[in-house]
């Protein structure tokens, strides 16, 4: 796998994120947004809200040590193999059909998806778009239906996001946060933190094959 970059927050956090990472995060925001993620400014919301969240259960350790990619199948319904396989309740055909869904986007490749969600995925884990309006922002979902707890606070209005699409939410400990407090760093800027002496040569030389790649349209993320 090829760390594209990491991401830092509070309590010395340090989290490389991969193609693999990438991978997951493309999958999960066509589930989640379809074509809003790049028709709006949806796709940022959504992606900066993941990794905010991933952060902060990290921080606060809700949750086991993960990857991002394996947070976002954890996290995300649209991604998340075992949403529908925890009860002996009958599966309505409307079920059925997202788990139909469900499976196939799991599998989808990175071509696969479309230019525009690939690039709004690369600008983020790249570092080349920071948190901006999502800063603090660490839950999403359905109104009237993906409803948090009473310490939510939100619904936050976002620019360019539409009012009928997902509601995004803070919570009182991350309403704290500034631009700073969680950040994405490209590999090719961090090498120097994560390689010494000979490793620094190493790291920077892989680094650079691999953004060479990724100008090149490996990633396809133009």
């Amino acid at each position: 796998m090829a760390i594209i970059g990491y991401v830092y927050g509070p309590q010395g956090f340090r989290r490389p994120v991969t193609d693999d990472d990438a991978l997951w995060a493309g999958r999960m925001l066509l589930g989640e947004s379809g074509a809003n993620a790049w028709v709006t400014n949806e796709g940022y919301a959504v992606l900066w809200t993941m990794l905010n969240r991933w952060v902060q259960t990290a921080v606060a350790g809700t949750l086991p040590k993960m990857t991002f990619g394996e947070f976002l199948q954890r996290y995300s319904k649209a991604i998340n193999p075992a949403f529908l396989h925890g009860g002996s309740r009958d599966v309505t055909p409307e079920e059925t059909e997202q788990e139909r869904r469900r499976a196939v986007r799991r599998t989808l490749s990175w071509r696969q998806m479309p230019s525009e969600l690939r690039k709004i995925v690369y600008n983020v884990l790249a570092g080349r778009v920071p948190s901006g309006p999502y800063t603090g922002l660490v839950h999403f979902g359905m109104p009237g239906v993906d409803i948090p707890g009473p310490n939510y606070i939100g619904p936050v209005r976002l620019p360019g996001v539409p009012t009928d699409s997902n509601e995004f939410y803070r919570l009182p400990q991350t309403v704290r946060w500034t631009e700073s407090t969680v950040t994405v760093r490209s590999a090719a800027t961090s090498s120097g933190v994560m390689f010494a002496g000979v490793g620094l040569a190493i790291g920077a030389v892989l680094v650079g094959a691999f953004m060479g790649l990724a100008r090149v349209g490996s990633w396809g993320y133009r």
